[in-house]
This record gives structure tokens, sequence and C-alpha cells, in this order.
């Protein structure tokens, strides 16, 4: 089973809509055997995802009414083959807790950056306290960095789940 993670700060907002997100798309596609999770470096367990982002998700088609906040540590770090941070502080937080994550730890924003979308805001917008719109901006962002990213993370999943050919290491 692939495992992708995205971590936020209270993992009410911007990770859960990512997920959801991500986990619609690769329903859609039928791709199997993959998890998509997230969690937050300062999170308090078991809160529902914000109500604003549940109408933005909801809104897309995406239901994400079900989740339930949960604290980053460092096996859900070790669980997952790749983790998504919403900014660089997140990052810095994933890798104290979980110092050999470096390869496969990005921020969300930079994952499939190419040069043309090097300017791209590589911190995504916090809509925690705001309004509807606040929520449908960062929604959107998110949206962007995942079509962005996309194909890179559907590459992934294949890569891991193709065999091994005789003497090709995990690292090939």
């Amino acid at each position: 089973m692939f495992h992708v993670l995205f971590v936020c700060t209270g993992n009410i907002c911007r990770s859960p809509m990512a997920e959801g997100i991500l986990r619609h798309w690769l329903t859609r596609d039928l791709v199997p055997n993959v998890e998509v999770s997230s969690a937050g470096t300062y999170a308090q367990e078991g809160f529902p995802a914000s109500a604003h982002g549940v109408t933005i998700a909801a809104e897309e088609g995406i239901d994400v009414s079900g989740h339930s906040s949960r604290l980053l540590h460092r096996d859900l770090i070790a669980k997952a083959d790749l983790v998504f941070a919403m900014e660089a502080n997140h990052l810095y937080e994933i890798l104290r807790l979980c110092p050999g994550a470096e390869a496969k730890s990005h921020l969300l924003g930079g994952y499939a950056a190419s040069g043309e979308d090097f300017a791209i805001d590589m911190a995504i917008f916090d809509p925690i306290g705001g309004d509807i719109e606040d929520y449908s901006r960062s929604y959107a962002i998110i949206e962007g960095h995942l079509e962005r990213s996309y194909v890179a993370i559907r590459e992934e999943i294949s890569l891991a789940g193709r065999p091994r050919t005789e003497g090709e290491t995990a690292d090939e």
C-alpha cells in the first residue's frame, strides 16, 4: 500500500482539503492500493474539518465531512511514501521528527514546480478563522498545486507498485 501524507498546522483546514482532493482524484482514476491521510504539527486530536472547508470541498464534489484531526508523529511520517507540507515550518517539523525522511518530504507548492512555476508562492495560504472566500482561495491554491503534481505523484505510485527486476534495489 502506497501512502501519501499531507501536513499542515491544525489538521482542520488545508491538509484535509488536500487529502480529500487527492483521494477523490485517485478514486476517480481507479488507482488502487493508495492510502491518503493528513496530520497537523500542532493538531488537537479528534476535531472535524472546518465548516467552510467542508462546504468548499463539497461544492467540488469532495466529501471531507468525516475528517478527524490528528497530531503528526514519527510513525506517520515513517509509514508514508510521500509527505507534503503546506509551509516550510511544517517541513522542518517533519524532518525534526523523522530525520531520515528528507527524500520523500516536500513542500506541496514546490513538488512539481517547473521554471515557469517557480515564482509561485510555495507556502499555501492558511484560511483558519477566515470567511468562505478565504477557504475558497486556499482550496484553489491547493488544487492548483495538486494539478501540477498529479502526474508526478501517479508516477511515484506506479514505480512503487511495479515488480523489481533481478538485481534492482528499492532505490533504483
